[in-house]
């Protein structure tokens, strides 16, 4: 005679469920092996920094988003990045990454700039690179891209986990004592303020005479400063950012006075930091000090 056991509740079924979709989740994203200090190091972006955590960024030189993203790459300060080739375009995209594999860092900040460089300046800068390609890195780069749940580049994952580069800048909090070797008092600035320092992804954005207020109204909502020191266009920013704008000025105010002082602290900020006051070109202060030139 069979036994009858009472049914499970169909919510309580759909929990079960749930929570084994989860767990899964979870042990997959555990399963992805994470950098190692040593093994990895010639995929290191930056300097190894010991008790950090580890990002890492899977990009294809052909892919355009990638091109974006890597002049941003300066930005990660609090984490050990690395950086892995993905051909997401095949035959093309092993023709274009193939060459890297002679260099002894194949991802390494001069090698990843030829990817928005000339011709013939990624040629020059691969010339110093050896005749042989290293099989041994082709190897590392391509276990660690198959290990990885890829969909699509760039992907940037936290600890094994997959995170946007925006989430990733948020999270940061490194505070630099000092800017280009110089201690800043950062309240003297109070006026050209936009966020505070502990919710901002960058410290300043630093902007010469002459630009665009809508093309510099798209650099403040992506670097989101906690300070904007500007020559000049103080009015027209606000007026094309908007009173409703995500971290407008609380002091977007076109007063005379305002302007001036907005502008005294832009002149002092250049020369603290050594920088040439007429030069037309926007510079970003990352949140461990570091300069940061950008394209205008």
């Amino acid at each position: 005679m069979p036994v009858l056991r009472p049914s499970r509740p169909r919510g309580q079924l759909h929990c079960l469920l749930l929570v084994f979709i989860l767990l899964r989740s979870s042990l997959a994203a555990a399963a992805v092996p994470i950098p190692d200090a040593e093994r990895d190091r010639a995929f290191l972006f930056g300097q190894w920094q010991p008790g950090r955590a580890s990002v890492v960024l899977f990009i294809d030189p052909l892919c355009p988003y990638c091109k974006r993203v890597i002049p941003k790459l300066e930005l990660i300060s609090d984490y050990n990045l690395f950086v892995y080739w993905v051909p997401i375009f095949g035959q093309r995209s092993e023709r274009a990454i193939a060459p890297f594999f002679h260099c002894q860092r194949p991802t390494s900040p001069a090698l990843l700039g030829t990817v928005n460089a000339s011709p013939a300046q990624a040629k020059a800068l691969l010339a110093d690179c050896g005749p042989q390609a290293n099989v041994a890195l082709r190897q590392r780069n391509d276990a660690m891209a198959a290990a990885y749940p890829i969909n699509g580049v760039p992907a940037f994952f936290l600890q094994g986990r997959r995170e946007s580069l925006s989430g990733i800048l948020t999270r940061q909090r490194t505070t630099a004592n000092k800017v280009n070797g110089v201690v800043l008092e950062w309240q003297r600035y109070g006026e050209s303020q936009l966020l505070p320092v502990s919710g901002a992804r960058s410290l300043a954005v630093i902007a010469g005479a002459g630009g665009d207020p809508q093309a510099m109204s798209g650099l403040l909502r992506e670097y989101q400063p906690a300070h904007f020191f500007a020559a000049d266009g103080w009015g027209s920013l606000c007026g094309e950012r908007g009173s409703n704008d995500a971290g407008a000025l609380a002091a977007c105010d076109d007063a005379p006075q305002l302007q001036s002082l907005r502008r005294a602290h832009y002149l002092e900020l250049v020369a603290l930091l050594g920088l040439d006051p007429v030069a037309q070109r926007v510079i970003v202060v990352s949140r461990d000090g570091r300069l940061i030139t950008l394209d205008k």
